[in-house]
């Protein structure tokens, strides 16, 4: 089975997912490519089997052919549409240099995050949850979220990142809560000829998410 998905998902999700799963289905291989910047590229070519992704990826690659879900659809859909199955929540955190966080309070407003030199990466692939304009912008040419919040550690600037990527905050970054508060949704995108095997996984790990987050499949 080949999956396509976020570093931060990868990271996180797939490997205790994917030992439980193959508790049940032995036989079962995986191949896991992770990044950005070209998932809805490689499903739509055929070389992966499902991705993992956010509701923006979906929307923007994938929403104009006919979303069918082959759980509720009985009927074979046309050639081209595909599946798309949110699985969870994930909020859209700020990162800050320590020396910038506010002395009291937990959350940052837009307009003050938005007044220091924002860091992006090269895909920009937050900026669409954002919806506002930057006084600067430093575009970082790295699709991971430890070269950014290294960056912010050093001062260079602050940045926005998914509540998944935050699993090691080094020291000198202070995360803080958006206000108003962001978030995206974490889900699959499934072709409508999926494998009986990529079926399986993604509703196995829209299951495991159920009982953690407020989605349900």
């Amino acid at each position: 089975m080949r999956i396509g998905a976020y570093s931060s998902i990868a990271a996180t999700w797939l490997p205790e997912a994917i030992i439980s799963f193959k508790k049940d289905y032995r036989e079962s291989e995986f191949e896991v490519r992770t990044g950005s910047k070209n998932l809805g590229d490689l499903l739509k070519a055929g070389e992966i089997d499902i991705a993992l992704c956010d509701d923006w990826l979906f929307e923007e690659r994938f929403s104009s052919d006919t979303s069918w879900d082959y759980r509720r659809d009985g009927e074979r859909p046309p050639r081209g549409s595909y599946s798309w199955i949110a699985m969870a929540h994930d909020p859209l955190l700020a990162v800050v240099p320590t020396s910038m966080a506010p002395r009291k309070g937990t959350s940052i407003a837009r307009a003050d995050l938005f007044a220091h030199p924002f860091l992006f990466d090269a895909n920009y692939v937050y900026a669409h949850f954002l919806g506002s304009e930057f006084d600067s912008i430093v575009k970082v040419s790295a699709d991971d979220s430890a070269s950014i919040l290294s960056m912010v550690a050093s001062g260079m600037g602050v940045s926005v990142l998914p509540q998944l990527a935050l699993g090691n905050v080094p020291r000198g970054v202070t995360v803080l809560e958006l206000d108003p508060p962001t978030r995206r949704i974490i889900g699959a995108v499934l072709p409508h000829d999926a494998s009986t095997s990529a079926r399986a996984f993604a509703s196995f790990l829209c299951k495991r998410m159920r009982d953690a987050n407020t989605l349900s499949c």
